[in-house]
């Protein structure tokens, strides 16, 4: 239930200079029907011996309308996107871009490079087809046709990706080993192509008993497919496994798929820079441009060590707003750990998902965030172990939200109810159709569903929803949050006082 508390708290915020004040307010619980009705949503019997926490603010006035658990710390899943990427605008700014650089260690001579062709990571997620068309060789086919403008037709030394702007292990603390082939949980590095994944494309035969085919996008030799999967009938069930063996480039495709079906998937690969080498290398030869020499991985600053390394050129990736974007709309957790350590890098000169916490821990400290409301062990919030208080989320909500260099990148990069991103399904046809901007959070048994509403009668609302340990399904759960959006879209409160 609502603690009866009526109070008044002064927040002040730093932003561009400039200090604001804002006024939180905490009302009698029985100022607004809306408070009675999430009361009895949280009532709900199935909810009797599940952790939950909810807090509403109109950013309007700074009125509280409704907390209930907001100091709990709860599993906020992939609610913890919305602090790396909040972080991110306010720390690199919108329109930071990552850039990679490539060097070389000698002069060319008739079309013929002596030394070798140097790659410097600086943790761009975006080398892929996501920003190009879907083509996920368009960068390094542009790369190519540079190195050829410039006369290049021969390397006869090593190609070396330099991947020191980074450091730490590849995967994040506390991600669990059975989610490391897949999709939502590669490995991270300053030098990453394609999320650091291979695409499958897997389509049964035409006939019963026919063997399945696998084409892979980019067609590489870096992983061996080992498929034994068969075609069934239409009328049977597709039973198929795709799955890479562990610390190894071996993808298994086991199983049964229906006549003529196709399905995707993406797998992650084992060490991803060396497989950015690869696919580079690949991607030169069939521009005219052979490397002689070796693949080469280092750990170490490549400039540092040989300043006199001449720069050939830099790419830049999209700027952040559109990244974040991608982040957020699309719940992706590549680019939330990409970003978590290229703030430690940028702000901490130390590129490590421990350096990046501290960045985030610090900056909380900031606005206010005490220490024992958020614990961060990653930037995506896969791993279970993070956790967070829903006053937490709500401060850096209603940061945000006060913040006019960076909120309308912010509000955009949030999936919105019916149109697009994560909960483009939910709310359908709904008053809240196009009117929540929120974020989504799930993993097994935590779903979070926290940002803002546009109510009908105009005014902005900051919300938070977590729930944990539930015993019912998470569809119920999701429309258990549909309700709560539908009653704050619809609330005015020249009409909905007690």
């Amino acid at each position: 239930m609502l603690s009866r508390i009526i109070a008044v708290s002064a927040l002040f915020f730093l932003l561009s200079g400039c200090t604001y004040r804002v006024v939180v307010q905490y009302p009698d619980q029985d100022k607004y029907n809306i408070q009675k009705e999430l009361v009895k949503l949280l009532e709900d019997p199935n909810l009797q011996f599940a952790h939950s926490g909810v807090y509403v603010e109109d950013l309007e006035t700074g009125e509280v309308l409704f907390r209930y658990n907001p100091h709990k710390l709860l599993i906020p899943a992939s609610n913890m996107k919305l602090f790396t990427s909040a972080a991110a605008l306010i720390k690199l700014g919108p329109d930071f871009r990552f850039a990679t650089e490539i060097y070389t260690s000698d002069s060319l001579r008739n079309g013929i490079l002596s030394g070798d062709l140097i790659i410097r990571g600086r943790g761009d997620p975006t080398i892929a087809g996501r920003f190009y068309q879907d083509s996920i060789l368009a960068v390094f086919r542009s790369w190519a046709d540079s190195l050829k403008k410039r006369g290049i037709r021969r390397i006869e030394g090593n190609l070396i990706g330099d991947v020191s702007y980074f450091s730490g292990p590849p995967l994040r603390y506390g991600w669990e080993w059975d989610d490391e082939p897949f999709y939502y949980a590669p490995q991270i590095s300053a030098l990453s192509f394609n999320e650091n994944c291979v695409d499958l494309t897997i389509r049964g035969g035409s006939k019963v008993g026919d063997s399945v085919r696998v084409n892979l996008n980019p067609g590489t030799n870096y992983v061996q497919i080992i498929n034994t999967a068969r075609t069934v009938s239409q009328d049977s069930l597709s039973r198929l496994r795709v799955f890479r063996e562990r610390g190894l480039n071996v993808i298994y495709v086991q199983g049964t798929i229906k006549q003529n079906k196709r399905v995707k998937e993406s797998i992650t690969v084992e060490k991803p820079s060396l497989y950015f080498l690869t696919v580079l290398k690949s991607v030169l030869k069939s521009r005219g441009i052979t490397i002689n020499g070796s693949l080469r991985v280092v750990q170490h600053n490549t400039l540092r060590q040989n300043p006199q390394l001449r720069l050939f050129f830099r790419h830049y990736s999209r700027p952040l707003r559109d990244i974040v974007k991608v982040l957020n709309k699309k719940s992706n957790n590549f680019y939330a750990e990409q970003i978590l350590s290229t703030l430690g890098a940028e702000i901490l000169k130390e590129g490590s998902a421990e350096k990046g916490r501290d960045v985030l821990n610090s900056w909380l400290t900031s606005l206010g965030v005490a220490n024992n409301e958020f614990i961060m062990a990653d930037g995506s919030g896969l791993a279970r172990k993070n956790m967070v208080a829903p006053i937490a989320t709500a401060t850096v909500l209603r940061y945000m939200y006060y913040n006019d260099d960076v909120f309308p990148d912010y509000l955009a990069s949030l999936p919105i109810a019916g149109v697009d991103g994560t909960i483009k399904r939910q709310l359908k046809g709904t008053p809240a159709e196009g009117r929540i901007f929120a974020k989504t959070g799930t993993v097994t048994r935590a779903r979070a569903l926290s940002g803002y509403a546009r109510t009908t009668s105009g005014r902005m609302l900051l919300f938070v929803t977590m729930f944990n340990n539930y015993p019912v399904s998470t569809a119920y759960i999701k429309r258990i949050q549909d309700r709560i959006c539908l009653l704050l879209v619809n609330w005015d409160p020249a009409k909905d006082r007690l």
